[in-house]
């Protein structure tokens, strides 16, 4: 990493046949404001989507994982950085999930999350202004993105993300 000028390093699983969509869809990033008491009942059908989905995957047969490792340096160093990656390091920082635990704990938090926002739903508007159910409701709208893709760097996301963690 410093010996080598690393400026940024991304890893990632490239699962994201079943949910990529060039639209604006049920597997779209989702915003605080889609708990607004009009919008609600779409976010619900939403994620009663995507959970509909990764139950099908849980359902499947096995499919071979993959993940993309990219390593940024400064163009002047692009030859020298990491010229080779050692096996065992690369062993010491991977970790193998069994395609039906990955499918598996992706169908339980979308259901969970389900749940919180049916239950934020039926809550009348006094209750749902409170702060512990705002909190609530910001931090189970992150968890519901990180479903999906990586969490955002969108400063304002992340602000709101650390201020829900204080409190």
């Amino acid at each position: 990493g410093h010996t080598d000028k690393v400026s940024h390093v991304n890893v990632y699983t490239t699962d994201k046949a079943v949910t990529y969509q060039l639209h604006h869809g049920s597997f779209s990033a989702h915003s605080p404001t889609d708990l607004y008491p009009q919008k609600i009942g779409n976010l619900v059908k939403d994620v009663d989507k995507m959970a509909m989905m990764f139950f099908d995957c849980t359902q499947g047969s096995v499919q071979d994982g993959a993940a993309r490792f990219e390593v940024r340096v400064q163009v002047w160093r692009a030859h020298e950085a990491l010229p080779e990656f050692d096996e065992e390091d690369l062993r010491n920082c991977i970790v193998c999930l069994p395609s039906q635990v990955w499918w598996d704990m992706k169908y339980i938090r979308t259901v969970a999350l389900k749940l919180v926002f049916q239950q934020m739903e039926s809550e009348p508007p006094a209750a749902r202004v409170n702060l512990g159910s705002l909190t609530l409701g910001i931090m189970s709208i992150i968890l519901l993105n990180a479903l999906i893709s990586r969490p955002q760097d969108w400063a304002a996301q992340r602000d709101l993300s650390v201020a829900c963690l204080m409190r």
